[in-house]
């Protein structure tokens, strides 16, 4: 790979300085000073406001030609400093260029690991899934998310998640199938287990029960172990008398 010198200052030397030389400038501003002192405390008539004009006149050409002259002086010693800023800014417009081409490329290539990590992932899944032949409405784009495929998520965690996520989602096919009423094409569209049973089996409470620690009400006996496996993965306190 190619090296490149780093700036440490000593390349950069102001060749000659910008002092600039006023040769008049303190008569100048002392007749200005006369001037302004005149104009403040002379009597106003026709000679003396005519003579003051003149004066005055006369004065402002000469301020005129000065200005000039900063115009044209202003734009001698910056010449040399815009020279110098044109240079600087052309090294860092190809540095940058170059930099957003390298983001570009470690985002490509940041893709195509995340591809090429979620290929792996999917072959995990369907070396998984086929020892769950009630899940066969599942495919791996319901279990991959976007974490999964960072380069920080670990592989061997993904499988522990994937062994997880799949356990939980043959026993909600199992309560599903052991309820009457349930509907495993409700529970395909979104894997909630809440939508997928009947409305009567779900308990909600109202704000008056809410008061209350526990809630009682009776379930038929053939449906009491769905509705305990059904309570414990929502994370729901029960007891049975």
């Amino acid at each position: 790979m190619s090296e490149i010198s780093v700036w440490n200052g000593s390349a950069i030397t102001v060749q000659k300085a910008g002092a600039i030389q006023f040769q008049g400038y303190e008569s100048m501003l002392a007749e200005a000073v006369e001037l302004a002192e005149l104009i403040r405390t002379v009597e106003v008539d026709e000679e003396t406001i005519k003579g003051t004009k003149n004066l005055l006149a006369a004065v402002n050409k000469r301020v005129d030609a000065l200005e000039q002259e900063r115009i044209r002086i202003k734009k001698e010693v910056l010449e040399p400093y815009m020279e110098f800023e044109k240079q600087i800014k052309s090294i860092t417009s190809v540095v940058k260029e170059s930099d957003n081409e390298l983001r570009v490329k470690v985002r490509e290539l940041e893709e195509l690991e995340r591809q090429q990590k979620r290929r792996i992932i999917e072959g995990m899944f369907e070396a998984r899934i086929v020892r769950y032949p009630t899940l066969f409405f599942l495919t791996s784009d319901r279990f991959i998310t976007s974490q999964h495929l960072n380069k920080t998520t670990a592989l061997n965690k993904v499988e522990i998640e994937m062994a997880a996520w799949l356990e939980q989602r043959k026993k909600e096919v199992e309560v599903i199938q052991s309820t009457d009423g349930a509907s495993l094409e409700r529970y395909a569209e979104n894997l909630s287990l809440v939508d997928a049973l009947p409305k009567q089996t779900v308990v909600t409470p109202t704000a008056d029960t809410l008061k209350n620690k526990w809630v009682s009400f009776s379930v038929h006996e053939n449906a009491l172990p769905q509705l305990q496996l059904f309570l414990k993965m929502s994370g729901i306190e029960f007891k049975t008398q």
